[in-house]
């Protein structure tokens, strides 16, 4: 039944509003791109090259970012792992390497894991990128390289804030 008012809702949508999605989406991806620092890009390419394992980090509806990341990673013959379960990355120190590369997604910066893990992994030697929307926050102090996206709320729903993912589907 939730599924069948969302489509009602959809229908009743106005050219308006969809206009107003389309403007929201294209100033994430410009934004996004404004934001790049092709050193650090370049230097991401250099560390995910070089490392024998890529740990991506992410949690909730991030993950979905990182499981298209990990695939394309593998295609191109990379071994890449993704950690989304909070008990793996609680043992962060125990999984990986001074040669490994961790990379960090988050929208907002604000899952305390992700920053636990990101300071074991700094601690190991491990290079660790980062890439996120909001800026500055305590997980990028342990990042040697961050990314900055640009994302917008989509929606607030049952006390939840929803961010957009396309910013970090532009940097992956």
């Amino acid at each position: 039944k939730v599924s069948q008012r969302k489509l009602e809702k959809a229908k009743d949508a106005s050219p308006y509003q969809i206009n107003e999605i389309l403007a929201k989406t294209y100033r994430e991806c410009t934004q996004t791109i404004d934001n790049f620092h092709i050193t650090s890009i370049l230097q991401a390419i250099e560390y995910i090259k070089n490392a024998p394992k890529i740990y991506i980090y992410a949690r909730g509806f991030t993950a979905l970012v990182a499981e298209e990341f990990q695939m394309y990673l593998q295609l191109l013959g990379y071994n890449a792992i993704i950690v989304k379960d909070v008990m793996w990355m609680k043992h962060t120190d125990k999984i990986i390497t001074h040669k490994d590369v961790v990379f960090i997604l988050s929208i907002r910066s604000s899952t305390p894991e992700l920053t636990d893990a990101a300071r074991m992994a700094k601690a190991i030697g491990a290079k660790v990128i980062v890439c996120c929307c909001k800026t500055p926050t305590e997980l990028e102090s342990y990042a040697d390289i961050t990314i900055h996206g640009y994302s917008e709320l989509i929606m607030n729903t049952k006390g939840q804030n929803v961010y957009s993912r396309v910013p970090l589907s532009i940097i992956t």
